[in-house]
C-alpha cells in the first residue's frame, strides 16, 4: 500500500523518519510513549511511493492493551491523504474564484457607472455645442444691428433638437454619479 520495499527494515528506515519531527528531542520513541500513554498517536508525513513520487500519509500508532491494561502490541495504520489534499486544494481554488468574482463585481459596477455616464456626457456635449453655436450667431448678429428672426428660429430648433432643457437637468446628475463611481 505505501510502496515500501518488503526487504527494508520499515521501522528503522521509513516509519522512523515519519514519526520523527526532526527536532533533536522529538523522536520515534517519544511517539511510542505517547501512544502507550494515550492509546494513540496521529501524525502526517510524506512517503515515497513505488513510482518514486512523494505522497502525504496520515499515520496512526495504536496501542493495544491486554485485559490487565498493559500494552501488548502496537499497530500502525497509514491512510493516503492525496485525495483529501486535492479536495482541500480544489476548495481553496473555488474560494479564490468566488473572491475574484466578488472583487470583479465590485470593480465592474462603478466602472459601468463611469463608462455609461462618460458616454452620455460625450453625446450631450455635442447637443450643447449646437445650441451654443446658435446662441453665438444671435449674439454676433446683435452686436451689429437687429437680430434676424431666422437666427432666433435656429436657436429654438437647436435647443429643441438637442433637448437642451433635459441635458441641463441631467448633466449635473451624470457628473455626480461618475464621481460616486470613481
Amino acid at each position: 500500500m505505501l510502496g515500501i520495499d518488503p526487504d527494508e527494515d520499515v521501522t528503522q528506515i521509513n516509519l522512523k523518519q515519519c514519526f520523527s519531527s526532526g527536532k533533536p528531542d522529538d523522536d520515534f520513541e517519544d511517539r511510542i510513549q505517547h501512544a502507550e500513554f494515550h492509546g494513540r498517536w496521529t501524525g502526517e508525513c510524506r512517503v515515497m511511493g513505488r513510482n518514486s513520487q512523494l505522497f502525504a500519509v496520515e499515520l496512526q500508532l495504536l496501542a493495544h492493551r491486554s485485559e490487565n491494561g498493559h500494552v501488548t502490541w502496537m499497530s500502525i495504520i497509514g491512510s493516503d491523504l492525496t485525495a483529501a489534499m486535492q479536495l482541500r486544494q480544489a476548495q481553496k481554488m473555488e474560494a479564490i474564484g468566488r473572491l475574484a468574482a466578488g472583487i470583479a463585481h465590485e470593480i465592474n459596477t462603478p466602472t459601468q457607472y463611469v463608462s455609461d455616464n462618460t458616454r452620455f456626457l460625450k453625446n450631450s456635449f455635442l447637443g450643447v455645442m449646437k445650441a451654443i453655436e446658435a446662441h453665438r450667431a444671435v449674439l454676433n448678429a446683435a452686436k451689429t444691428g437687429p437680430v434676424d428672426g431666422e437666427l432666433l428660429k435656429r436657436v429654438e430648433e437647436a435647443e429643441a433638437e438637442s433637448d437642451l432643457a433635459y441635458l441641463l437637468e441631467q448633466i449635473p446628475c451624470a457628473i455626480d454619479e461618475t464621481l460616486d463611481g470613481v
